[in-house]
């Protein structure tokens, strides 16, 4: 479905919510909707929609709005805007399908100057690169802004300037490399002022390129004092560094590792002269680990062979000794049977052979 006729919802007045998702719409289909006055909830996702003009959503009682997964390639400064059109709305969800176009890649001061009751914001995979000065602050009650898979690079610090009611902002999936001081407060240094007490504080940073020079140091020790406030989500890489060369793949939340620095060839900027020392503790623990097994491997072996060869040397002395028992047990033997003359035969042979030599008896002396 393309397109919905203007009459197509007459006499359906006290409709509070419509969904129309997954169609074909290539444009918003304000007059077929404008009879919807009370109207709350609509939801326009995953069409061909392109552009959201002025005047297309004059909802009095809008609440929640829903363009994520279109083609949208712009929306007019005053696309909410008629009569103060969705005054109420709170939840805003816009998004691109991640081909050929996507969201605009910039954000007025007026893209939400007429929905200042929004609460929620969400507009993932819209390649937005930049977003002008006082955008988000028409809409001060704003408590969830997703702005996750986009270009931008940086995040200044008017962007999300005090705005007390936000606890959760998904910034994953960009391009930035750096947040300016003050970014998210108007105390320096700081994220007081933006992020209230709550049970679940969220700051998506990951599948970002993070240069962790001392600019950003600010960001990181605040980090570590609010453990409690998300940066990561369950089954994703976490937030890293990606520079200066020794912090890559360093966790941003994590303190520096102590390295002795001297100044840089050029424009003296500090450089790291060694590796971090965490992980070359670490890498040292794993070979003396590694060794260990080695070490351990090698002297289990060597007992088992000590041990073979003490069996070994045992049954060969034990045979040889059953060797000798038998040869002495075989002569006792041989002997009880053909007793063995008083004079040694090999003598009396001798004297038997010999005793004509002298030609006379063996007892002439007597």
């Amino acid at each position: 479905m393309e397109r919905i006729d203007d009459d197509a919802f007459l006499g359906l007045d006290s409709v509070r919510e419509l969904n129309l998702d997954k169609n074909n719409l290539l444009h918003v289909p304000t007059e077929a909707l404008q009879r919807l006055l009370a109207l709350e909830d609509l939801s326009l996702a995953a069409n061909q929609i392109s552009s959201v003009p002025v005047h297309a959503l004059n909802f009095p009682q809008l609440k929640s709005i829903s363009l994520e997964v279109n083609r949208i390639s712009s929306i007019e400064a005053n696309a909410f805007a008629a009569s103060r059109t969705c005054s109420t709305c709170t939840s805003a969800r816009i998004a691109s399908r991640g081909s050929t176009k996507a969201c605009s890649g910039h954000l007025s001061v007026g893209s939400f100057r007429f929905v200042q009751e929004l609460v929620r914001l969400e507009m993932p995979n819209c390649l937005i690169r930049s977003v002008e000065q006082g955008t988000f602050q028409t809409i001060p009650k704003v408590q969830v802004i997703v702005l996750s898979r986009n270009q931008l690079r940086r995040i200044t610090r008017h962007m999300f300037k005090e705005l007390g009611e936000l606890y959760s902002l998904d910034l994953k999936g960009n391009k930035a490399a750096e947040i300016d001081d003050r970014a998210f407060a108007v105390l320096p240094n700081t994220f007081d002022g933006t992020f209230q007490s709550s049970s679940n504080r969220v700051l998506y940073l990951y599948e970002n390129p993070w240069n962790c020079d001392p600019l950003l140091d600010w960001l990181r020790q605040w980090l570590r004092d609010n453990r409690d406030i998300i940066i990561d989500a369950p089954g994703n890489p976490p937030a890293v560094c990606k520079g200066p060369g020794p912090l890559l793949g360093w966790p941003i939340r994590t303190l520096n590792p102590e390295l002795p620095i001297i100044p840089g060839p050029e424009s003296g900027a500090l450089k790291p002269v060694t590796e971090s020392t965490t992980h070359n503790k670490a890498r040292m623990h794993l070979a003396a680990m590694i060794l260990g097994i080695i070490l351990g491997i090698f002297m289990i072996t060597l007992l088992l062979l000590l041990i073979v060869r003490y069996f070994a040397s045992q049954k060969r002395r034990k045979d040889k000794e059953a060797m000798e028992d038998q040869r002495r047990l075989g002569s006792t033997i041989a002997g009880s049977v053909f007793p063995s003359p008083a004079v040694p035969m090999s003598t009396l042979h001798s004297r038997r052979n010999h005793s004509y030599q002298l030609g006379r008896p063996w007892y002439w002396w007597f």
